[in-house]
This record gives structure tokens, sequence and C-alpha cells, in this order.
């Protein structure tokens, strides 16, 4: 599998693509086909960004397999080619991934996305035997995912040994130590796509990423495939400041949500409904709406960040 042609197509803004539901928390397929043809039409397509659909922004955890299932074949049939896109296929059943990894490849999936095992904290072997039989089985690019959060951190050298397992070709980035970031990029970022995941997306694309992660992007694609442009040509202090005006306070307010068990989705769809789309869904528990007070502090951050196309 051809490496270096993932870090020319995986590059800019990568979607995590929410996945909504109609009143009886079913999934609603139209909804989520209209709004990846939105964030189309707003410039996320090939060369300018990529999806990611059923990862944990897309409520991965709280769904059936068949509905992951669904989600990965409209999402993949709506893009159409115009837009590469990967289906999150990390699972605590090895065979699951192996099988939703698959289906997705049959379905034309540029890539999906596996972390390491979790709930049972695995070792650095454990690891690389599993994504040894993955690499083995899986007939599509792997997306790694480091997730040190939920307990395991693939360190340095085992993410050597990983990227060099064939269909490897791509690594959602973040570690522990700012360090151990930079030290991530400046050691492997010629040899995959390097995907940002530590909020610092200007800085970790000088020192070698090709893409970042952006929730933004669901409700203002133009303002990341913008910022993006900036960060080609080089305008690093206005990437900056459109960082600083409204992602960084974005990306906050979800931290803070998170907190208050709002979940990773709610943000997003409350934040879709402000900025004129139509209704996004109700959100699955244990994640719960937006309170009052709190559409109104994600309304104060979007206004201050430049959005002008609010409701109300």
């Amino acid at each position: 599998m051809e490496k270096q042609v993932f870090r020319r197509r995986l590059v800019g803004p990568c979607v995590p693509v929410v996945t909504f539901y109609d009143k009886e928390l079913r999934l609603d397929l139209d909804r989520l086909r209209a709004h990846i043809r939105f964030l189309i039409e707003g410039g996320i397509r090939e060369g300018s960004g990529f999806l990611l659909v059923g990862g944990a922004g897309g409520d991965f955890p709280l769904l059936t397999l068949e509905e992951r299932k669904q989600v990965a074949a409209a999402a993949i049939e709506e893009a159409a080619g115009k837009v590469p896109v990967v289906v999150g296929a990390q699972d605590s059943n090895p065979q699951v991934t192996i099988g939703l990894a698959n289906y997705a490849a049959q379905l034309g999936a540029d890539a999906v996305q596996i972390s390491p095992p979790y709930y049972f904290t695995p070792s650095d072997g454990d690891i690389l035997r599993l994504f040894h039989t993955f690499s083995r089985e899986i007939r599509t690019g792997i997306m790694l995912y480091n997730t040190p959060w939920e307990g395991k951190n693939i360190g340095l050298e085992l993410l050597g040994e990983l990227i060099e397992l064939r269909n490897v070709v791509a690594v959602k980035w973040a570690a522990p130590t700012l360090h151990e970031y930079r030290m991530g990029l400046y050691l492997y970022s010629e040899k995959v796509a390097m995907i940002n995941n530590m909020a610092m997306a200007v800085w970790a694309m000088m020192l070698g990423c090709t893409g970042f992660i952006t929730h933004l992007a669901n409700i203002w694609p133009e303002h990341e495939v913008e910022t993006y442009n900036l960060i080609k040509e080089g305008r690093f202090p206005e990437a900056l400041e459109r960082q600083k005006r409204l992602w960084l306070p974005w990306y906050n307010f979800r931290v803070e949500m998170a907190r208050r068990t709002a979940g990773e989705s709610s943000v997003v769809k409350a934040a879709l409904e402000m900025v004129g789309q139509p209704p996004a869904g109700p959100v699955r528990p244990p994640a719960r709406e937006l309170r009052p007070e709190e559409k109104e502090e994600l309304r104060e951050v979007l206004v201050r960040g430049g959005v002008t196309t609010l409701n109300g």
C-alpha cells in the first residue's frame, strides 16, 4: 500500500461527522446525507479535507454494529468519491473491528480508524500482535488512533514499529507530553500522514502534520478550509489568529461540556441549529442536550468568533 498517497490525500480539516437521530433516537440517515452534502459544498473535499464517520464524535460506543454499518454505507455513498472517508472501526472485540473494517473497505472507504484495545489495558506486545493481525486481515488503509487519555499511550518506539506495518497509512496523533508529541512528528511525519489531535493545528502542521481534527468544521466548514489554506500559504500569524479567535474558545467550551457529561455531539448539534441547519436531532444517553444557559454560553463563543449566521 503506497503510504505517500495517503500523505497527499488525508490533508486539511478532518471532520468527525456527527451521527443524526430522529425523535425516537433512531438513525436519521437522510439528515446524515444532507450534512455530508453541506460539508462538501463548504469546501471539505479531496485536497482540502476529509471525513471521519462513526468515530467518537459520531457516537460509535452508542451505536449497534448494524447501525455503524448503516452510517458507513450512507456516508460513503453520499461522499461519492468527492472527499476521502475514514470509517471508525475500533471496538473492544478485535473480530468486530476486522469485520467492520472489511465491510467499510468493500463500500469503498479510504481508510479505517483503529485505536489500541480498551477496557482491558494492553501491553505494548499485545498491541503489536493485534495490529499485525489487523494489517494481515484488513483490506484497506488503517489510521492508527492514539488515545493516551483512555489509559494506554503508544510510545515512540512502539509507534515506529506500528507504522512499518503494510497498511498503517496514517496516525491520529496525540501524546501525553509536548516533547513526545514533537518527537513523533520529527521521527515519523515523512512516513505516514500524521493528523493533529492536540488542539494546535497551525504549529502541528508547521512540524509535519498533513491534517488536523476539527469538530468546528461541522458547523462552519469554510472557516476551517480557509485556515488550512492560510497554513499552506505560510501565512501562519493569520491562521493562528483565526484559531485563537474561534477554534480555541470552541474547543475549550467542548471540553467543559464533556466535564458536565454533555458528550461530544451535544455541542455540535446545538451549534448546527444555531447556524440555521435543519434540526440535528437529539443525543443518545449518557450524553444530554445542552441546558438553556449552556446554549447561551455557546452562542457567545460563536458570536465572538465571528459566526454571523446565527438564528435568533
